[in-house]
């Protein structure tokens, strides 16, 4: 499993930038909405104006950059000819043909294709891509906005909702206000595959309204039983939760606390996301797939298939009739 947050697209925008700037492009247009975050920061490295796909298709006047040498607004039929065209990432390749299919073949433009990162390390279906990312990628902008939160167990404070002072877990009457009146934080969008906390089980009935209250869907909640707070030691809480994400049998574990995030990844081998230190603890492929990991097992599997589809046939074909009379 892959992680880029918002500094490595920065960078790797910046590091590919000369290969954008002899193209002399008139417009960057950005796919909403994850391609519209690059599609800003080539603008401006450019100096150029951006818009989105939908402003694009229908004609609104652009009010120039305040740096541009231009006096009014781009008039798309007699000032836009070279458009670059950007989304954050492609797979399949599905939301850029859609994209291309939404605007006018009979309209003159000159367009150029760009997604930042390919899970194809060469592909026809995209003019440019600056980053070869194979199998399952998570990026810091879209971690709560796609289909990586319904396989992932999330903990809840420091990540759905402000973490809890000191004072406030001291105080019995101060934490059963902060469990019902504090503010979310980050909030998932789409059903959370498993929600896994080490608030104890005596608080479910203010947890679950509190979820409620915000919108927050999930599949599971799991809590901690220990009958006191007093027994909750940083350890035994990253025990806790790697247990549970070992049973949930879900992809990835979304963490506040940096030694609980590092401890979780020990103990599970599994990846896991921490928002405190921005940063994806992964053992890599081969370690994670020996492990049993779903999503590395997939990708190591694909990737040992590609490599030896490229031996030489007749070696291909000794090593593809072991395999059948073993499987």
């Amino acid at each position: 499993m892959n992680y880029r947050g918002y500094y490595d697209l920065r960078r790797v925008i910046r590091d590919n930038i000369s290969l954008l700037q002899s193209r002399d492009f008139d417009l960057i247009v950005g796919i909403p909405r994850s391609g519209m975050i690059p599609a800003y920061m080539i603008s401006n490295y450019l100096n150029k104006t951006c818009c989105d796909l939908q402003s694009f298709l229908n004609s609104v006047a652009l009010k120039p950059v305040d740096t541009q040498n231009l006096i009014e607004p781009l008039d798309y039929q007699n000032k836009v000819k070279n458009i670059l065209l950007v989304d954050d990432s492609i797979a399949s390749g599905r939301s850029l043909e859609q994209s291309l299919q939404q605007i006018s073949t009979n309209e003159n433009y000159n367009i150029t294709t760009l997604c930042i990162y390919s899970t194809k390390s060469s592909r026809s279906d995209v003019d440019l891509f600056f980053e070869y990312l194979p199998g399952i990628s998570v990026f810091e902008w879209m971690i709560f906005h796609s289909f990586i939160v319904k396989g992932s167990c999330v903990s809840i404070d420091g990540v759905l909702c402000i973490a809890p002072t000191k004072e406030q877990i001291e105080d019995h009457e101060k934490y059963l206000d902060f469990l019902i009146h504090t503010p979310p934080l980050f909030l998932a969008t789409g059903k959370i595959g498993c929600i896994v906390t080490n608030r104890l089980e005596k608080y479910r009935s203010e947890t679950e309204a509190w979820l409620k209250k915000n919108g927050v869907d999930y599949n599971s909640l799991i809590m901690l039983k220990s009958p006191s707070s007093s027994k909750r030691k940083e350890e035994l809480k990253a025990i806790h939760k790697a247990n549970a994400y070992k049973k949930s049998r879900q992809n990835l574990f979304i963490e506040s606390n940096r030694e609980q995030a590092i401890k979780i990844h020990e103990l599970t081998k599994f990846p896991v996301y921490c928002i405190e230190t921005n940063k994806l603890y992964s053992q890599g492929i081969l370690i994670s797939a020996f492990y049993g990991h779903k999503y590395s097992r997939e990708i190591f599997l694909n990737k040992l298939r590609t490599r030896i589809e490229k031996l030489p046939k007749p070696i291909y074909n000794f090593l593809r009739g072991i395999y059948r009379f073993v499987s």
